[in-house]
């Protein structure tokens, strides 16, 4: 998960992640996500707090490859570096 290395593997492994205080604090912040595609594959462009017009701006890309309907592997991009080749906004409306 650039650019953190961290490898997580099971449902157990990648709940616990999830549920974590700092992961938590992270979902508290607000996030957003729109489907998208990368690499011909399904992925989730996630949107994080807010700038200083209160717009969550775009934090990082999850690419998800699935088999026999489960997901079977799961790459995050984060981080502005990472996210230069996608045709994404950089910041969303708040829905009204």
């Amino acid at each position: 998960m650039p650019p953190h290395a961290i490898w997580l593997r099971g449902r157990d492994a990648v709940r616990g992640f999830l549920q974590s205080p700092r992961f938590s604090a992270f979902w508290a912040r607000g996030l957003r996500a729109t489907p998208t595609r990368a690499s011909g594959l399904p992925a989730l462009a996630w949107y994080s707090g807010g700038d200083e017009d209160g717009e969550p701006r775009l934090h990082s890309i999850h690419v998800m490859r699935f088999e026999g309907g489960a997901l079977a592997e799961a790459i995050n991009f984060i981080g502005p570096h990472y996210l230069r080749g996608f045709d994404l906004p950089l910041t969303l409306r708040r829905p009204v």
